[in-house]
């Protein structure tokens, strides 16, 4: 009545353990390249933020202004939302003191 050979019976359960492997490393390197993607996109955010504060300090008239607003702005924050706040508040800061 079983339609399967002897040797399918009995080591069947070999490929479908190898096909449930193959499945569990794909999702792990879908989930290590998609991570990997991420953290690139939020470099490229981070440096873009980073191009823009740095230029409108170099914008400011004063020399000395400028150049305090350069030195906080390089502070190095231990994080990125750090990083964004602190670059908000410098250039907002130095904007309404010295415009």
């Amino acid at each position: 009545m079983n339609r399967w050979p002897v040797d399918v019976r009995k080591h069947g359960w070999r490929g479908a353990l190898a096909a449930l492997s193959l499945i569990g490393l794909l999702l792990v390197f879908h989930q290590v390249v998609r991570s990997a993607v991420r953290q690139g996109e939020l470099r490229r955010e981070i440096t873009a933020l980073h191009s823009a504060a740095t230029q409108r300090c170099n914008e400011l008239r004063s020399r000395l202004v400028r150049d305090s607003c350069l030195n906080r702005l390089n502070e190095a924050p231990p994080d990125a939302a750090a990083l964004r706040a602190q670059n908000a508040l410098t250039i907002a800061a130095f904007e309404q003191l010295y415009r």
